[in-house]
């Protein structure tokens, strides 16, 4: 009798196991646009002491639809930034409007996952003239000396000596925006991403993602997918506070076209006996 109650039980768990696979069906001429917003408190023994949001409007246009080729451009058109230190911190104002007026143009395969970026000199020679008029500005400070100009200077040229760095730096948004197309998803199983945009570039393991289908709205035709991301590095090697860190992940898609409406990235750390706690929210959301 237990034998046959335990093979009911594993087929009425079958039958509730769902599956997806996130493969973009879009079409020549399709246009979308999203607000993307960054927002971030740093709370030192119950005060704060930094708090800065990002908010950024973009278009998305399909270009051309080929046989495994999707071309697409992704425009910003709109980016604020306010920040409790901004007019102290001028670095900070220039990483967090660095994608302004900037168009970006790249192709996907036909699993959604990034192929290349088609105007790629044309970022890097907007980005480069963007960290050198910041550099006359600073160099115009009386209050920095030379010393401290040239460190300055050295800084920015390795945060942009690389297709890496750049690509973390400016590009970030579009890898979020297609970081789980091409995957299959299931309710009872997670499945395991490598984050390809901060994770370390160090011996050992990289950060990761593990996301599970939550659910499936059938009236509005919703994928609802919720996860968590690790980084086993910063996990082993770090202060106690940013062991203490919690990141909460959720995607909701619409099908059958598999459209991204909302991404949200929720980052804690500091939490329990730290007097210094850190809440970071990044978000995609479709608002057209």
């Amino acid at each position: 009798m237990t034998i046959i109650c335990l093979l009911f039980a594993g087929i009425l768990s079958g039958q509730t196991e769902k599956t997806i696979k996130l493969i973009p069906s879009w079409t020549k001429g399709d246009t979308k646009r999203f607000e993307i917003t960054n927002s971030t408190n740093v709370v030192s023994n119950g005060i704060v002491q930094i708090k800065s949001l990002t908010t950024k409007t973009v278009a998305l246009q399909v270009i051309n639809v080929r046989s495994n080729t999707t071309d697409i451009e992704w425009k910003y058109e709109n980016i604020t930034f306010t920040d409790t230190i901004s007019n102290k911190n001028p670095f900070s104002l220039l990483m967090n409007e660095l994608n302004k007026g900037m168009t970006v143009k790249y192709s996907i395969n036909g699993k959604g996952a990034i192929k290349s970026v088609t105007n790629y000199d044309e970022i890097y020679a907007k980005i480069k003239l963007k960290v050198d008029s910041a550099l006359q500005v600073l160099s115009k400070n009386e209050k920095i000396d030379s010393s401290k100009m040239e460190l300055i200077k050295f800084q920015y040229s390795m945060m942009f000596s690389s297709t890496e760095q750049i690509d973390k730096i400016a590009l970030s948004d579009i890898f979020r925006f297609h970081q789980l197309y091409g995957y299959t998803f299931k309710t009872h199983q997670l499945t395991s991403i490598e984050d390809k945009i901060f994770a370390p570039k160090m011996s050992g393991p990289s950060d990761r993602s593990e996301i599970k289908l939550d659910s499936i709205d059938t009236i509005k035709q919703l994928y609802y997918l919720k996860g968590e991301s690790r980084s086993p590095f910063l996990e082993k090697y770090m202060t106690k506070v940013t062991k203490n860190r919690s990141i909460k992940l959720l995607y909701i898609f619409k099908y059958p076209e598999n459209w991204l409406v909302e991404h949200n990235y929720i980052l804690t750390t500091g939490v329990g006996e730290s007097p210094v706690k850190f809440d970071s929210n990044f978000r995609i959301r479709m608002i057209k």
